[in-house]
C-alpha cells in the first residue's frame, strides 16, 4: 500500500556511481496528490526527507542519541540536524519515520531532496 502514500524509488541506484532507472522518480512530487496518513497529513514519507528539529551525537559504538531536550531549541549554522522519513530518490526502506538520512544537514545547506514542515500545537 505504501505506493499510495508514498514517493520512492522502487530502483535506487545502490552507488553514487550507478545510472537511476528512468522509471523511478527523477525529482519531487507536487503535495497533495497521494493519500493522506490517519491524522489526514499527506506526504509524510518519501518524496523529500524531512528536516528536523532533533540534533544527533555520535557516539564510538555507532550507536545514536537524541539531545537533551534543552539543547534541542538553539539552532545555528554549526549544529546538524538530523532528516526523517525517506526521499524520492531512495527506496521503500526509508519511506518511515524512523528512518534517519545517513547525512545530517545543517541549516544553510541546500539539497533537491530535503524540506520541512511547518507544525503549530493545536489550541
Amino acid at each position: 500500500m505504501l505506493p499510495e502514500y508514498a514517493t520512492f524509488s522502487k530502483h535506487p541506484p545502490r552507488s553514487k556511481t550507478d545510472a537511476a532507472d528512468p522509471a523511478d522518480p527523477q525529482r519531487t512530487s507536487l503535495v497533495g496528490r497521494l493519500k493522506p496518513n490517519d491524522f489526514g497529513l499527506f506526504d509524510v514519507y518519501g518524496n523529500v526527507w524531512e528536516w528536523t528539529q532533533d540534533r544527533v551525537a555520535r557516539h564510538q559504538s555507532g550507536d545514536v542519541a537524541d539531545d537533551r531536550e534543552d539543547d534541542v531549541r538553539r539552532v545555528d549554522d554549526t549544529q546538524a540536524r538530523t532528516r526523517r522519513g525517506g526521499a524520492f530518490s531512495y527506496g521503500s526502506e526509508m519511506s518511515r519515520s524512523a528512518a534517519r538520512g545517513t547525512v545530517n544537514s545543517l541549516p544553510g545547506q541546500r539539497r533537491d531532496n530535503v524540506g520541512f514542515r511547518i507544525a503549530r500545537t493545536m489550541p
